[in-house]
């Protein structure tokens, strides 16, 4: 991970830094400072990260799961290595290309089949996007890109999955989120 991604996820989560950050080797016999042990399950951070939307945390996690199969230290390669695996597993290798696991990326890129599969699979869980305004979705916002994605509760079709990016206004994601529920 370049040391300016680093920066970057500081700063973010509203830290900041003196000094510089250099990536590499951590030299033999020198004792760390911090060592942080993770009081929480995967389980429960996953929640807590969808409930939220943090993107640090998405590239925490998404590092981890390199590390957790192929062994550490944590890389983004292994991590790409391990969700092209994942994707290509559920047939999703040409519709889903990951740069990184934080979402920030312009060239993370999917197609909407895509996503509507991802959501395919991630059905038995759906609840675990409902916000607080009950609805069960995600937005992502981009200089010139607005999504919206997730399940909508229809009264003819009951709940159907949805996919939703457009280059216009972030409002008229919702418009069209709203025409889905009542047209359906």
């Amino acid at each position: 991970m370049p040391a300016s991604w680093i920066a970057a996820f500081i700063e973010r989560a509203g830290g900041s830094m003196k000094g510089k950050i250099s990536v590499g080797t951590l030299p033999e016999g020198l004792e760390p400072i911090y060592v942080h042990r993770q009081s929480r399950t995967l389980s429960e951070i996953l929640v807590e990260l969808l409930r939220v939307s943090n993107n640090y945390i998405a590239n925490q996690v998404f590092l981890e799961i390199g590390a957790h199969r192929l062994g550490g230290p944590v890389s983004l390669e292994k991590s790409l290595q391990v969700a092209n695996e994942m994707l290509a597993a559920h047939g999703l290798a040409a519709t889903i290309q990951l740069e990184e696991g934080s979402g920030i990326s312009r060239n993370n890129r999917f197609t909407a089949r895509g996503l509507a599969k991802v959501l395919e699979l991630f059905a038995p869980n759906a609840d675990l996007l409902r916000g607080h305004d009950g609805g069960m979705n995600k937005t992502g916002t981009m200089e010139g890109v607005r999504t919206l994605a997730g399940y909508a509760d229809t009264s003819h079709h009951g709940q159907v999955r949805f996919v939703i990016s457009t280059s216009s206004d972030g409002e008229l994601r919702f418009r069209l989120l709203r025409a889905i529920q009542s047209e359906l």
